[in-house]
């Protein structure tokens, strides 16, 4: 069968021309699909031109609308100002109260300084109270005085106690339970700081090693800020412990040699300031009483 408009020879079974598009059954059909594409597109076209029309006939309301929303808000606006000002003006007034109450920042101290008077017993800052005007007096005065305090270590000696003061550790955390203890695995007697791995410089060998817990003076240096750490005393083992592991150095009365010493776990010699302040001597004039004694009224109290 051959295609009625042009000519080409149709498949069996084709209802439409591949060359032309011509209906198989001839223009009629052809015809009537055309006239059904025409009403469609027509039906189409009158349905864009409504909803346009629609669509403008519905803008002055809709601009109406969104005025009328506007003019809503500004005026729910205006009408919440006063209050929010006031509530600022509020928060305002409090903060700067609360400024006022509040101190400044204190700034990071140069020095941190622990002061430890062995045997001092608290009365001793009532009884002779009068006799104070320096350092004692300023501490009184200005800081802060504990008239109820409790030791929580056990026992209150020396080692012990400056152990526990600059770790808040027990002698159980600690490591130190005492000045000397029997020490099971050497099967002798040893100091809470002896130590035969060091080297005494000027003195006995004596370090930290048996101190188990960090000390403030620790924790400033695993800060990483530079903090130099110094313990000094007439003893050894309150040099020693109250400044810790890390200490920068420890230095300790030598009573053989009348001049201050120190070991090879700080460093392995004495510096140069210890050195010229030995040769100087000046422990050798300490032993004599001092020219401003204090009262002995507080003999006659306490008989």
């Amino acid at each position: 069968m051959y295609c009625w408009n042009c000519g080409t020879k149709l498949p069996d079974h084709a209802n439409y021309c591949e060359h032309c598009g011509s209906s198989r059954h001839g223009p009629s059909v052809g015809r009537a699909a055309s006239e059904t594409s025409k009403v469609v597109k027509q039906a189409v076209d009158q349905g864009v031109a409504a909803l346009d029309k629609a669509i403008k006939a519905a803008e002055p309301h809709l601009r109406t609308a969104a005025k009328a929303a506007s003019d809503a808000a500004d005026e729910l606006a205006k009408a919440a100002r006063p209050a929010a000002e006031r509530a600022a003006k509020s928060t305002r007034k409090a903060a700067d109260a609360t400024a006022r109450r509040v101190k400044p920042a204190v700034a990071r101290p140069r020095l941190v300084l622990l002061i430890a008077v062995d045997q001092m017993r608290y009365d001793y800052l009532t009884r002779f109270r009068a006799d104070f005007s320096g350092g004692f007096d300023r501490l009184l005065k200005q800081g802060a005085v504990f008239t109820n305090a409790q030791l929580e270590h056990y026992p209150s000696v020396t080692a012990v106690g400056h152990a526990t003061m600059l770790t808040g550790a027990p002698p159980s955390l600690s490591g130190i339970v005492g000045n000397d203890w029997y020490d099971r695995a050497l099967k002798k007697n040893v100091t809470s700081v002896e130590d035969p791995a060091v080297q005494g410089l000027g003195g006995n060998a004596a370090s930290p090693h048996r101190l188990l817990v960090s000390t403030v003076g620790d924790q400033l240096k695993m800060a990483g800020r530079g903090s130099k750490v110094i313990g000094l005393s007439l003893k050894d083992r309150s040099a020693i412990l109250s400044a810790g592991r890390m200490a920068d150095g420890a230095f300790w009365y030598d009573t053989k040699s009348g001049a201050f010493s120190s070991s090879t776990w700080y460093f392995p010699e004495l510096p140069g300031w210890v050195k010229d302040w030995n040769a100087r001597r000046t422990a050798d004039d300490m032993g004599r009483i001092a020219e401003n004694p204090i009262s002995d009224d507080w003999l006659h109290e306490a008989s």
